[in-house]
């Protein structure tokens, strides 16, 4: 895939769009930023009064904690659901494909389903990052426990492989969160699906395409190292990722003679 039309392509699209296009695109990181700082700040009081040290907070050391974690993560995923397929709803309807938009969140049994698929999907990724977690957690309380022996040459071992462990669970979820890139795309296409037949799909899709999505997405980085320049990269970024992604489900398509919504949609959008 050649990233100079696929830019190309995306300079076509926003041109008098452009504005419409940073509304849209900001919404979902400012969210996605809004949900992840109210913990961090709550952590940050709560270390201040010492009602909560810093090994407590990463080791889960009070059950009120990490019941209060667990109730916001749950409140944080109804809040971004709609915001989430919202905006990569909008970018599709940017790109060609209209007909996804109007009938997103119709009624509470679309709401439900797309509930059950990304909740689906979230328990997934919780799994893929539980030997990331386990390393982390088993390196954390060897290094712990060996600093108060005369002779931990046994724990620090143990903890070395522990972070072996971790890099190992790392790859393991990068790859999970590349794999399930497409599954917004695709719900949208076909919200009646069931998840799993989703999530194998977006796997099917991206399958071999993960260094170029990460080419796709640190390109930007370069250019987004001033900060205040993030906000105007967005757009670009965004039609982008929409664009890559409807490449690989088209070109999938083609391969396994498929036919979902995004098949009679995507020619005139996107470079062959």
């Amino acid at each position: 895939m050649n990233f100079r039309e696929l830019r190309a392509c995306t300079g076509r699209i926003l041109k008098g769009k452009y504005r419409r296009a940073f509304r849209a695109s900001v919404l979902y990181p400012t969210a996605c930023l809004f949900a992840w700082l109210v913990p961090v700040i709550l952590a940050a009081v709560l270390i201040q009064h010492g009602i909560l040290t810093p090994w407590e907070l990463f080791c889960g050391g009070i059950p009120r904690w990490a019941l209060l974690c667990l109730l916001w993560s749950s409140l944080r995923f109804l809040f971004l659901l709609p915001v989430r397929l919202g905006t990569w709803s909008w970018f599709t309807e940017l790109s060609g494909i209209a007909q996804t938009r109007k009938r997103l969140f119709s009624g509470m049994g679309a709401f439900f389903r797309a509930f059950r698929c990304f909740l689906c999907v979230e328990l997934c990724r919780l799994a893929a990052a539980l030997p990331l977690a386990l390393g982390l957690s088993g390196a954390a309380y060897a290094f712990r426990a060996a600093e108060g022996l005369p002779e931990g040459g046994a724990l620090l071992f143990l903890a070395v492989q522990c972070l072996c462990i971790a890099g190992y669970g790392a790859i393991g979820y990068a790859r999970f969160c590349a794999g399930a890139a497409a599954v917004p795309f695709l719900f949208l296409a076909q919200p009646h699906a069931a998840p799993l037949v989703l999530l194998r799909t977006s796997f099917a899709v991206l399958h071999g395409r993960y260094a170029q999505l990460v080419r796709l997405v640190f390109g930007y980085f370069p250019a987004a190292l001033p900060v205040l320049t993030i906000p105007f990269l967005l757009p670009y970024l965004m039609t982008d990722y929409t664009l890559f992604v409807q490449v690989c489900i088209r070109e999938w398509e083609e391969k396994n003679h498929a036919r979902t919504a995004f098949s009679d949609g995507t020619a005139a959008a996107v470079p062959a």
